[in-house]
């Protein structure tokens, strides 16, 4: 079905549905088409959570989010005039207006926006009218995106197992590129890290025996690429995702006593970007402060800061490590003390 018509369904649909109304707490479903729907559940009129089938993909969103749309009064929602829009990249949004009379400014109800790119929910905005002329956005979700992480059906992937893949990280340079055009290395890495994400958790085992290959330059990248995997901060093709890599800390840390620095370091903040989960490695990160090399005891306070709260034990380290002879390492000590303890 081609979008125009796909809106078209849509407009008719609405025609003959109007308003939706909402007298107590219910599911409450919008048919976008045939078969593709949005449903609104919601609990004393403040929305819980999000599920949405668009364009034959299923979403399923917890409504984790302080204000938003329990600021508006849920009794009504209808497709808005422009419905959905498309742009050149292929992404798209889908608009609906909400709410009651008492939410009504200048004439209008808050706009909610749902926005999609490659198979992924990307932005959920609420829109409010503050003029004539001029309006305020604001987010509703800071957890997304969400949806399928898969890149297959948006670039040519070279459909390679996991092995294959971490086995080509081997001749790639360290450290990442820091600025500038892409060269043909960072490309490859690029297209190496997006199927290694595309693999998900069955690319863990392989990155983990990449730790243990006697050349130094493969558990360089492989370091590195668990620490770019496991933060979420990458711009991969499908938009930032991070894999689950909990079952490669006993790996991980055993890494801390690599005789590279680099591999030390880049294991550490691989660690650091497990999160709370990655307690166990408190201990292991604590005796990486007393490392020698600089970049070691950076990565550790950077680690122990991102395990947040369950890192208590090693404040006493890291209150030490303010008195560290490297100015970097006294500022990332003070700022792993200032998360744990809030």
């Amino acid at each position: 079905m081609s979008l125009l018509t796909f809106f078209a369904i849509s407009a008719a649909v609405f025609a003959q549905l109007g308003q939706v109304e909402i007298e107590r707490p219910v599911v409450m479903t919008v048919r976008l088409g045939s078969e593709d729907t949005v449903s609104f559940r919601l609990s004393q009129r403040i929305v819980t959570d999000i599920d949405l089938r668009v364009r034959g993909a299923e979403y399923s969103v917890p409504f984790q989010c302080a204000g938003g749309l329990r600021d508006v009064h849920l009794e009504t929602v209808e497709l808005a005039s422009e419905g959905e829009r498309e742009r050149a990249d292929g992404s798209f949004a889908v608009f609906f207006d909400m709410g009651n009379e008492r939410d009504r400014r200048f004439d209008t109800l808050p706009r909610v926006q749902l926005s999609f790119s490659r198979g992924r929910l990307t932005d959920m905005l609420v829109t409010t009218k503050t003029s004539d002329r001029s309006s305020f956005s604001s987010k509703l979700c800071s957890s997304l995106p969400v949806g399928p992480i898969t890149c297959k059906d948006t670039r040519r992937l070279q459909g390679l197992a996991p092995d294959a893949l971490v086995q080509q990280l081997r001749d790639l340079p360290t450290p990442l590129q820091a600025t500038g055009s892409l060269t043909d290395a960072e490309r490859r890495r690029r297209s190496i890290y997006e199927e290694l994400l595309d693999w998900g958790a069955s690319s863990v085992p392989s990155l983990m025996a990449g730790l243990k290959d006697p050349d130094i330059r493969l558990r360089r990248n492989v370091a590195l690429a668990f620490s770019v995997l496991s933060g979420g901060l990458w711009l991969f093709e499908c938009g930032a995702a991070k894999v689950d890599i909990r079952p490669a800390l006993p790996a991980l840390v055993a890494a801390f006593g690599d005789s590279d620095p680099d591999v030390r370091a880049w294991a550490a903040q691989a660690v650091g970007g497990i999160g709370a989960n990655a307690a166990d490695a408190v201990p292991s990160l604590t005796e990486l402060l007393k490392n020698g090399d600089e970049r070691s005891r950076n990565s550790a306070c950077i680690a122990l800061g991102q395990i947040g709260p369950a890192a208590k034990a090693a404040l006493p380290a890291l209150h030490a490590a303010l008195a560290d002879k490297s100015q970097n390492v006294r500022r990332f000590a003070a700022r792993a003390i200032q998360r744990i303890e809030q």
